[in-house]
């Protein structure tokens, strides 16, 4: 199964143990994402994104984009953060550093993977074009890696419980308001 392994256009779940190999370009023990949870079927059917823009000659200016996690190298476990804010300001981005500001919506996109699907992408090559208007789009991401993100599960599992109590503390205010109100 290895051997049929095709590094472009791909999506790979990473186990902990793997991690160095991701991050050497090698992907011997990774296994291609077949299924990570049944509410998660989306991220198995799909090799590539891809959007195509219309540009006078070709697709416009490229801008390559090759993202690897911020991963505490002293605690690799450890949920990685998609600070995507201290990269600075878009409009200054897009005016001084497109390389930046590319990287910078690489950073948004795992954010909100990450908080959506409870899934942390670790590494993937991105695309980029600058079209004849100034306007830059998002055209390709190949060489997906990710890594189920255990502690955003968590986090949302925490939040749900404490919005259920606070719910119940106002149903409970609510309904002693109410019989106040009769009396």
């Amino acid at each position: 199964m290895l051997k049929d392994l095709k590094l472009s256009n791909a999506v790979y779940l990473v186990d902990q143990g793997e991690m160095n190999d991701v991050f050497e370009g090698t992907a011997k023990k990774c296994k291609r994402l077949v299924s990570i949870a049944n509410s998660e079927k989306f991220w198995t059917k799909f090799e590539c994104i891809q959007t195509n823009i219309r540009a006078i000659q070709g697709t416009g200016q490229p801008i390559i984009v090759n993202f690897y996690a911020p991963i505490d190298r002293s605690n690799p476990s450890k949920q990685i953060n998609f600070d995507f804010r201290s990269l600075g300001e878009d409009e200054d981005l897009i005016r001084n550093d497109l390389e930046k500001y590319c990287l910078k919506q690489v950073y948004k996109y795992c954010y909100y993977v990450s908080k959506l699907h409870q899934i942390e992408i670790l590494r993937m090559k991105c695309e980029f074009a600058k079209d004849y208007h100034g306007t830059v789009w998002f055209q390709y991401a190949s060489e997906i890696y990710v890594r189920p993100n255990m502690d955003a599960k968590k986090d949302l599992e925490a939040e749900i419980e404490r919005i259920k109590k606070i719910n119940q503390a106002h149903r409970e205010k609510l309904i002693t308001d109410m019989q106040d109100h009769k009396a």
